[in-house]
């Protein structure tokens, strides 16, 4: 039994010999804007150990439709073949996959060999993201997006907030950058009836805050003024500031925002107790200001 089993993996080991998994992917995205041509590229990218194929042997094509159409490999890249289709008229949708043929000759005994990816769908859509006016901007500021079939329905999202946007034409929108941490990069979708459609990535720039006076020096029990500012207007819903103190109870003052569309905003500050400090302020998508507070 022992000398039957050995003799069985020597059997498997060199039918197997020279060949590694195939993988074979698909680069053609799911959803393919309409054109007035009706005509279509697909892309397959190939992973497959050459070291024992017989060239010419080796044939990529795609099943669509159920009809197999023969696919080309694109130039200056052996792993890459293409291949144009036409949708039939009336068709917005169909399912395909890539099918993979060759032989390959090891120890002189040549095999036929046969992969295939998985089943993939495409679909036409007559609506699309092209460009987006800037990739980076200020918390406030106003990016426009450039694209086709816009409609009054259609938000944009950025991060996972869906955000201010204003419609203007079935080629254009904008959207306002929301109240959202700067200093980092955020991806941007088009959200629609029928789903979200990536438009890119956003870099939320960190803006300074500005705070007046930049000292506060008051009487126990007198009052002062203090202006928070901003470069934009701020976003829907207002832009909270978070204002910190390391003497609480001797300065006594209300929750900052600026409400949406200013810029601005004035908050009397008490004084309580006597005693030396600062408060911190900060918003979303702004830098920290320090303000020295002398209550004496």
């Amino acid at each position: 039994m022992k000398k039957i089993l050995v003799g069985l993996l020597l059997a498997l080991a060199v039918l197997f010999s020279g060949c590694s998994q195939t993988v074979l992917s698909n680069l053609t995205p799911q959803y393919l804007p309409e054109n007035p041509s009706g005509i279509y590229p697909f892309t397959l990218s190939t992973h497959l150990d050459r070291s024992h194929v017989i060239d010419d042997t080796l044939k990529a094509e795609m099943v669509i439709n159920g009809q197999s159409i023969p696919m080309s490999p694109k130039d200056g890249f052996e792993t890459l073949y293409g291949v144009d289709f036409r949708m039939p008229v009336g068709q917005s949708e169909a399912r395909y996959f890539y099918r993979l043929t060759y032989q390959s000759r090891d120890n002189g005994i040549v095999r036929d060999h046969e992969e295939k990816s998985q089943l993939y769908t495409a679909k036409l859509v007559n609506k699309y993201v092209l460009s987006l006016a800037s990739d980076r901007g200020p918390v406030g500021s106003t990016i426009g997006v450039m694209g086709r079939g816009f409609s009054q329905s259609d938000t944009i999202v950025l991060g996972d907030k869906e955000v201010p946007t204003r419609y203007l034409s079935s080629l254009s929108m904008e959207f306002t950058v929301p109240a959202v941490e700067g200093g980092k990069r955020y991806d941007v979708y088009l959200r629609t009836g029928t789903g979200d459609l990536m438009v890119g990535s956003f870099l939320v720039d960190a803006s300074q805050l500005q705070v007046l006076p930049a000292s506060l020096d008051i009487i126990s029990g007198g009052k002062s003024l203090l202006v928070f500012s901003v470069d934009q207007e701020a976003p829907a819903g207002g832009l909270p500031v978070s204002v910190k103190t390391d003497i609480p109870s001797s300065v006594i003052m209300p929750d900052v925002i600026i409400p949406e569309g200013a810029r601005s905003v004035s908050v009397t500050v008490e004084g309580g107790p006597a005693a030396k400090g600062r408060i911190v302020a900060t918003a979303p998508g702004y830098q920290s200001v320090t303000v020295p507070v002398t209550i004496r």
